[in-house]
């Protein structure tokens, strides 16, 4: 069974003394969860380790549009996009990845997305002068934990996401910034674990940059 932002949290309140979560509970803790989830998913793209593909269910595209008009949550870059006509069972076929749209494109707009272009977060495509259906094949980033029963994405994070949650609740809401250090080896070992199992796991193993051991001292 998965691991959950609700067992992470019971770890963050052991490392705080409140096994019972009397006083952090796991609604107090979810926010120093989400903060710990944005600093591994910062760690990780640093490192490029990417742990995970999704893809997104279909967004409708109006026609004429020039960008797609919405994203994934987690979106973090393009892998692939795919096209169809809206409101159709028709089989997607893959758009071409491009350095810039056509100008003859926009000028003269087709029924299909032949093209697309990722610039500034953004997917540019040629103007359909039909509505379309695309579906992504995207990198994603983490979830953000927004419930007890959130899912954890990587297995391997348990131990890091509950010592960074336990950091920063002892350092933002119980104002303990000694306390809050104490755990800074125990987190650097713990990161290092999650890098290099991911590493392993998704076969970077050339071109990546890699975390120098800290060992156990």
């Amino acid at each position: 069974m998965p691991s959950t932002a609700g067992s992470v949290c019971l770890r963050a309140a052991i490392h705080l003394n409140d096994p019972s979560q009397l006083v952090y509970t796991t609604a107090t803790l979810l926010p120093y969860m989400a903060m710990a989830v944005d600093e591994l998913d910062q760690e990780l793209a640093v490192y490029e380790v990417t742990p995970m593909r999704r893809e997104s269910i279909t967004i409708e595209v109006p026609a004429g549009s020039l960008l797609l008009p919405q994203y994934p949550v987690d979106y973090v870059e393009t892998v692939r996009l795919f096209e169809r006509l809206n409101n159709t069972s028709d089989q997607f076929a893959e758009v071409t990845e491009r350095l810039a749209v056509s100008q003859s494109y926009i000028a003269t707009p087709i029924q299909h997305i032949t093209e697309w272009v990722s610039r500034n977060n953004l997917i540019y495509i040629n103007p359909p002068s039909l509505a379309r259906e695309v579906m992504l094949e995207f990198v994603a980033g983490l979830t953000t934990p927004a419930t007890s029963g959130t899912a954890v994405d990587i297995e391997s994070s348990r131990l890091y996401l509950g010592l960074v949650t336990a950091r920063n609740a002892a350092r933002d809401a119980g104002n303990s910034v000694s306390t809050a250090n104490k755990w800074k080896e125990d987190i650097d070992r713990a990161r290092d674990r999650v890098v290099r199992r991911l590493q392993k796991s998704v076969g970077t193993t050339g071109g990546v940059r890699r975390r120098a051991y800290r060992g156990r001292g």
